[in-house]
């Protein structure tokens, strides 16, 4: 076979197999006989874990609610002006779409002591909100658990 047929059947060649590989491609990209379903993203659940367990606990708003009347107390002062919202910012979440504002109110009312001399100085009409304020007589000793 002389020389100039050889890049004849060489360039079919080229060109039959390019077709070839072009359909199947084509094929495969399309999906062909299968079906190629996309799977939803999957949250990492450490990343799940740590919202969840970054929400203060009624625990947290108790200690810093002791904390603030006791920095009253040490300033010189004879009451504590406590403010929920106030409370909730110092312990973390607040403002937040996650606050924990009712555990909080909860929290200050369980330490409320009208006996003592406690007065609640606002309260939102839930009972429960960011404007609840309580004027607390110091000092001020912790409940037993």
């Amino acid at each position: 076979m002389p020389p100039e047929r050889w890049v004849f059947f060489g360039s079919l060649a080229r060109l039959l197999a390019a077709n070839f590989l072009m359909a199947f491609a084509k094929r495969r990209l399309v999906g062909g006989s299968r079906t190629i379903h996309a799977s939803p993203p999957v949250q990492p659940l450490k990343k799940l874990t740590l919202e969840i367990s970054d929400m203060p606990t009624s625990e947290d708003f108790k200690t810093e609610l002791y904390r603030m009347m006791n920095e009253a107390l040490f300033d010189g002062k004879s009451t504590a002006e406590i403010k929920a919202g106030d409370l909730h910012m110092r312990v973390g979440g607040y403002p937040g779409p996650n606050h924990r504002i009712p555990v909080c109110c909860v929290v200050m009312l369980a330490a409320f002591a009208p006996e003592a001399g406690d007065v609640i100085l606002e309260e939102p009409p839930s009972g429960q909100g960011a404007n609840l304020t309580i004027r607390y007589v110091l000092p001020k000793l912790e409940p037993p658990p």
